[in-house]
């Protein structure tokens, strides 16, 4: 029910990622990409997969709280060595 949007003619179709529509055309030698599929592209933060997002999140956060809270920064010094 996510991926159906409404055209501006009042008709449901179907809303794609440009990926997805490359694959839907490619698949079928008779697809023709209409401008109704272009119109109802999903472009921006509609087309991101929520799952992978929440994964990356967690795992940026738990990166974040293992830092050290050491507010000194390396004597360039001893790293050159």
């Amino acid at each position: 029910m996510e991926n159906e949007t409404f055209s501006p003619n009042g008709q449901k179709g179907e809303s794609l990622t440009p990926k997805e529509l490359f694959k839907k055309h490619l698949r079928d030698p008779n697809h023709h990409v209409t401008d109704e599929e272009l119109m109802n592209l999903k472009v921006g933060a509609d087309a991101e997969d929520e799952t992978k997002i929440s994964i990356e999140s967690k795992n940026r956060k738990s990166e974040v709280e293992n830092l050290s809270d050491s507010d000194t920064l390396p004597n360039p010094y001893n790293v050159v060595k």
